[in-house]
């Protein structure tokens, strides 16, 4: 019939097998996942991982400000990339020693290498023993280090909608 002969796209894709990944591979089709409504509808979670590796584009959604009286892409992506995996790639590199701003460098490398995102911005806040146990002895004391990259790393704005829900 020729309907995926120019491409297009397939929303929520939560439920995909083989054959679906392969047919969205072979006619360059997109995926928009929307798992802000996918959350509200108990619908689960969209496999981005099998996307990114079958090398189908993913493009992030919303319902919109009409559905649910919020528009907030950043709540959209914090529930694409999900709160385990990065916990899961913080432990990966907190494990070996070395400094802060290493550590926060490499997570960053991680997420842009797998997330391939027009942009990045991590923050890490750590309190270091070397402060708390020993020398100074000043328990609570904690030390913050940011890594910014492609659109956060230009756009000012964007570093303060980031910096205002972490601060949170």
């Amino acid at each position: 019939m020729g309907m995926f002969d120019y491409g297009g796209g397939g929303f929520h894709c939560v439920h995909v097998t083989d054959q679906d990944l392969d047919v969205f591979r072979r006619h360059r089709m997109y995926v928009i996942t929307n798992p802000g409504s996918n959350t509200k509808l108990a619908s689960g979670i969209a496999p981005i991982a099998d996307y990114v590796r079958h090398k189908i584009p993913v493009a992030i959604g919303t319902d919109g400000p009409a559905s649910n009286n919020c528009l907030d892409m950043f709540r959209e992506m914090f529930l694409v990339t999900g709160l385990s995996k990065l916990a899961r790639t913080v432990d990966v590199y907190a494990r070996r020693p070395q400094i802060q701003e290493r550590l926060t460098v490499q997570i960053a490398d991680a997420l842009e290498r797998v997330l391939a995102p027009k942009g990045i911005m991590v923050m890490l806040e750590a309190e270091h023993t070397c402060m708390t146990m020993r020398g100074i002895k000043k328990p609570g004391s904690k030390t913050v280090t940011t890594v910014t990259r492609g659109e956060f790393k230009e756009n000012m704005e964007l570093q303060k909608q980031f910096l205002a829900m972490v601060k949170d």
